[in-house]
């Protein structure tokens, strides 16, 4: 069966994943390409790479060391024993990054796409299996919950959200997504407040750092969403003592389009902020229904995201539980 996927153009954000097979021909070597979604942003920290193919017993098959960083690597010629790449990332003689890949080339070829800044601990890597989130290195399945849309306590130092603290745990989740909160919010004595947004987020952190969670956070969009709010906001987060329980950035929830410029010059901002290589993290925004063909529209506006999510609240449960419209599976 003939390889098939659906990626997005380079500096973009990746979408959906594809499929792929074999024919019946088996090939003894082919050709791998390696492609980055943002070699720009990758650029300003790494300026080569050492590539390596391994075999099925970790054995080093060909090596390629001191390429300059690109858009695209293209290794030809490669033994179809390859059964995975390795790409280390460097500055001067110095390594500061590494992905992986399981790659198949019996067909002839491979194609291997790195979404978002591989230099952070959260990487973004299609393959012939399509796309796969992996967290220093180990693939991660998103399980998440998400329930501070609105502050339900403007007086509870941050506990506002015990009431679901028993069944996140029960139900295995492994990621809380936050909203953000607006930021003219936070009462008389600090309306407009980075830090009031930011001693929520601390909380949860907190939470989940004692739970082995992770944390999407929120950046609430509107037109008081300032770049300096949000800068400050940021630093306020990558100071927190359980950063590291950070997965990555919502910027704006159901945003119109009017407001896609916004985002993105705010993602621009963000991304400027994530320093030291720790600190890195995946940027997304969220939308309701999503559908392929406005894929396009979302990556010319917005091209420095790093994926999206998709909002449905639809779905068929049963016979007399079923919604509609898109995503109605």
């Amino acid at each position: 069966m003939p390889s098939c996927r659906i990626l997005t153009g380079a500096g973009a954000a990746f979408v959906l994943a594809g499929c792929g097979g074999n024919s019946g021909h088996e090939a003894s070597e082919g050709t791998l390409t390696i492609g980055h979604l943002d070699s720009v942003t990758i650029a300003a920290s790494a300026d080569k790479v050492n590539i390596s193919v391994l075999d099925r017993n970790g054995k080093v098959i060909e090596a390629k060391d001191g390429i300059p960083i690109q858009d695209t690597f293209s290794l030809a010629k490669i033994p179809s024993r390859g059964k995975k790449v390795e790409v280390t990332y460097f500055s001067g003689p110095t390594a500061i990054g590494e992905i992986s890949a399981d790659i198949e080339l019996t067909d002839g070829k491979e194609e291997v796409i790195i979404g978002g800044n591989p230099l952070g601990p959260y990487n973004l890597v299609s393959n012939h299996r399509g796309w796969s989130l992996k967290r220093k290195g180990v693939s991660l399945t998103i399980k998440g919950v998400g329930f501070d849309y609105t502050r339900l306590d403007q007086n509870s130092g941050g506990n506002w959200f015990r009431y679901v603290d028993p069944m996140i745990t029960k139900l295995g989740a492994n990621t809380i997504r936050l909203y953000g909160l607006p930021w003219t919010d936070g009462g008389a004595d600090t309306p407009g407040s980075p830090a009031y947004q930011a001693q929520d987020v601390s909380k949860m952190l907190e939470f989940a750092a004692k739970n082995r969670m992770q944390v999407l956070v929120g950046v609430f969009v509107d037109g008081s969403a300032t770049v300096d709010r949000v800068t400050q906001f940021v630093n306020l987060v990558q100071a927190d003592p359980n950063f590291d329980a950070v997965f990555g950035w919502c910027v704006g929830n159901e945003v119109p389009s009017s407001s896609f410029a916004q985002v993105d010059q705010l993602t621009k901002s963000i991304k400027g902020l994530m320093k030291p290589a720790a600190n890195i993290r995946p940027v997304m925004t969220a939308l309701p229904t999503v559908s392929s063909g406005f894929v396009a529209t979302i990556n010319s506006a917005m091209p420095s995201l790093d994926m999206i999510g998709i909002n449905t609240f639809y779905g068929s449960f049963d016979a007399k539980h079923s919604g509609g419209g898109y995503l109605n599976t």
